[in-house]
């Protein structure tokens, strides 16, 4: 085998070793997550909002992180929008008009 190909075949030996480490520790993270919703659901101290689990996968690729960027925009102007609505109609004692 020359060197060349040998370097190839390195290369990708050390890129498939880079994607099974990163996929153990995605798999670790996902776990850490779970355990932390879970266990830590069951000893918070009353009163205090629970641990919520990823509502979304992992983004793996710039697109999908511009696209959960996006969606967490949207959603923290629905929010204040939520927030605006509720607010004028306290102002307004719950008056609809």
């Amino acid at each position: 085998m020359t060197s060349g190909r040998q370097t190839v075949y390195r290369d990708a030996e050390e890129l498939r070793a880079r994607r099974a480490n990163v996929e153990a520790w995605r798999n670790g993270f996902y776990t850490a997550s779970a355990l932390s919703s879970t266990v830590g659901n069951m000893f918070r101290k009353k009163g205090s909002s629970p641990i919520k689990y990823m509502d979304r996968p992992i983004p793996l690729t710039q697109k999908e992180q511009d696209e959960y960027e996006y969606q967490r925009a949207l959603e923290a102007q629905e929010r204040i929008k939520r927030a605006m609505f509720s607010m004028m109609n306290q102002k307004d004692g719950g008056s609809d008009g």
